[in-house]
């Protein structure tokens, strides 16, 4: 299902692991968090306008190479198997802005990013 990149939430999510995780393993440390996904692709922050959700996401991690594939996002954005780049919707500004990157020959990668979380009280 679709959830919101929206930073308050992204935020309260985080706060949320965080506490999960001390509970559950109160004799491990917890220092950060990674990812690994089409999200942390640097090419994104020029694709869309700042103020997205996503450039907002991006902005909290350190970016890091991974192997990647380049083709992750269209598992995840488009949802299904396109046979042609052409046929690819449109229906929002990610979908047009990932359909002309890729026909114009370019790909989106999946590298990783981490980012510290404060000092446990």
């Amino acid at each position: 299902p679709d959830e919101s990149l929206a930073p308050a939430i992204c935020e309260q999510s985080n706060r949320e692991a965080d506490a999960l995780i001390r509970a559950c393993y109160p004799d491990y440390q917890v220092k950060a968090f990674v990812c690994h996904s089409w999200l942390m692709d640097p090419q994104l922050s020029i694709l869309l306008k700042p103020e997205s959700n996503i450039v907002a996401f991006q902005q909290k991690y350190t970016v890091f190479p991974a192997p990647s594939s380049g083709k992750a996002i269209f598992r995840f954005v488009y949802e299904r198997h396109y046979d042609r780049l052409e046929d690819l919707p449109e229906t929002t500004s990610l979908e047009r802005a990932l359909k002309q990157h890729y026909l114009a020959g370019k790909y989106i990668y999946e590298p990783g990013g981490f980012f510290f979380l404060p000092a446990a009280n």
